[in-house]
């Protein structure tokens, strides 16, 4: 774990006050808190600030008005950079094991379930969308589990399979759904959302994988996925139709008759 901060250095003129300013990090020697904190405030006091005072500014101790030393959080923690990372539960494992690939597909669904509920021009995707999204973070949280540990992180079940059913089957009451392969692509919002639908069932894929190899038991998982692709399907073919655009065939009226 590192500590950054920043230095700011502000230095009397006549007219105004400049400040300048440095980054530092340093790495604690042991495990960082309040007092690990302060003494490395303490260190980056003692000695930067000579360099500051006479670099940065290249002015005097005596023309300084004051040092503002400030903990900066950073978001890396150099814990995965042998490869490996954690769990929910004791141990670590490859990040490649299949539980971590089946959250990193997760991940990259959330993501672009994101994408589409930005370009989504039909008001009520958006807070449709933020649920299932909320709802793939409690997901992600009993996939990332040991089994041991998974029970705990248990919050959807087959409620929530019937909650996305019920908001696809109120969906498709209202457009026409075709019977055959579409073309992705009439406009920006439906392009995302058929994006989307094809991340959530590689992450469906990925899910199922780990459940076959014995490494999940929650079978509402898979559900879930599998009816989310579904919703995102019916949610592209309604922006479509709230865009006034006719959703587009795969197959040519010519090519139909060859299959």
């Amino acid at each position: 774990m590192f500590l950054s901060f920043r230095i700011a250095v502000a230095r009397k003129n006549t007219n105004c006050l400049r400040i300048f300013s440095l980054y530092a990090t340093v790495k604690p020697l042991i495990k960082p808190n309040q007092t690990s904190v302060n003494a490395a405030r303490r260190w980056l006091f003692d000695s930067m600030i000579y360099f500051v005072q006479k670099n940065a500014t290249g002015y005097p101790a005596h023309n300084h008005v004051g040092i503002i030393i400030a903990h900066m959080p950073i978001i890396y923690t150099q814990t995965g950079d042998e490869g490996s990372t954690g769990l929910l539960g004791e141990g670590r494992v490859p990040k490649f094991d299949l539980r971590i690939e089946a959250l990193g597909a997760l991940d990259e669904a959330t993501a672009a379930l994101g994408l589409a509920r930005a370009s989504a021009n039909t008001p009520e995707i958006a807070p449709l969308v933020v649920e299932i999204q909320r709802d793939l973070y409690r997901l992600m949280a009993e996939v990332g589990a040991t089994l041991e540990n998974a029970g705990k992180f248990r919050t959807i079940d087959q409620e929530r399979v019937k909650w996305l059913e019920r908001q696809t089957e109120a969906i498709t009451a209202e457009i026409e759904v075709p019977r055959e392969f579409i073309l992705p692509g009439e406009v920006p919002s439906s392009a995302a959302m058929g994006l989307a639908r094809t991340i959530v069932r590689r992450a469906e894929r990925r899910v199922v994988e780990l459940q076959h190899a014995g490494g999940l038991e929650n079978m509402a998982l898979l559900a879930y996925l599998n009816r989310l692709s579904s919703l995102c399907f019916a949610l592209e073919l309604l922006e479509n139709r709230n865009a006034g655009k006719s959703t587009r065939m795969a197959k040519e009226k010519n090519d139909r008759d060859l299959y």
